[in-house]
C-alpha cells in the first residue's frame, strides 16, 4: 500500500514562498522589467538593421558576380576572336610568300 508521503509529489521543494514582495522589491523589479524590455527593443531594432545591411550586400555581392560573369565571358570571346584573326593574318601571309 502507498503511503500518502510516498504520493507527495512537492516533497523534494523545501518551502514555497507565500510571502507578498515589499513595495520596493515591486518597484525594483519593475524598473528592472522596464530596463530589460527597453534593451530588447534597442536589440530587435540592431538585429533589423544588421538584416537590412545583410539583404543589401547580398544583393551587392549578387550583381559584382553577374558582372565579373560577363566581362570573363567578353575576354574569351575577345581572346577567340583575336586568335581567329590572328590564324586568318598568318594564313594569308603563308599563302602570300609561298607566291
Amino acid at each position: 500500500m502507498i503511503t500518502p508521503q510516498e504520493t507527495d509529489i512537492y516533497a523534494d521543494v523545501d518551502c514555497i514562498s507565500t510571502e507578498i514582495p515589499s513595495h520596493s522589491q515591486t518597484t525594483e523589479l519593475s524598473q528592472k522589467l522596464r530596463r530589460l524590455v527597453a534593451e530588447n527593443r534597442q536589440l530587435l531594432f540592431r538585429v533589423r538593421r544588421l538584416e537590412m545591411a545583410a539583404t543589401g550586400q547580398r544583393e551587392s555581392k549578387l550583381a559584382m558576380e553577374k558582372n565579373m560573369t560577363c566581362l570573363f565571358n567578353t575576354a574569351v570571346m575577345e581572346i577567340s576572336r583575336r586568335d581567329a584573326e590572328i590564324f586568318s593574318m598568318r594564313k594569308e601571309f603563308s599563302s602570300t610568300s609561298i607566291n
